[in-house]
């Protein structure tokens, strides 16, 4: 009876022993240095940022095919895409960014003339 008794206890003691939790080490705080507020320069440099990375990744989908040396924000901002220079080949109309770079010598295809370019807000969609 004493062997079973011994048994017993040391059987409890065990699952005792088992089922006790391990203790948590305490939850550690990220400590974060507080952002300073941007200027607005620092804005528009970084919406710059942005914007010429979305042409680029447009154009990489076919999706943004820009008629002037510097390409036009408008019609990304506006569209999510830029056919400008596929609507000025058809003889259509571009955006009017498009238009003002083609009025100031910026057009990307020599063989246009800039007096063949036209805009118009109501009828240039995409």
């Amino acid at each position: 009876m004493k062997n079973m008794m011994f048994v017993l206890v040391s059987c409890l003691i065990f699952l005792l022993a088992c089922a006790k939790e391990e203790p948590k080490p305490p939850k550690q705080e990220v400590l974060t240095k507080a952002e300073e507020p941007k200027t607005s320069t620092m804005l528009v440099a970084e919406a710059k940022d942005k914007l010429t990375e979305a042409k680029a990744k447009l154009a990489e989908e076919g999706k943004y095919g820009c008629c002037i040396k510097e390409p036009c924000n408008m019609c990304v901002l506006a569209h999510g895409k830029c056919d400008c220079y596929e609507d000025l080949k058809k003889g259509e109309h571009v955006c009017t960014e498009c238009y003002t770079g083609w009025q100031q010598g910026k057009g990307v295809d020599e063989k246009i003339k800039k007096e063949d370019v036209k805009t118009s807000l109501v009828e240039h969609k995409h």
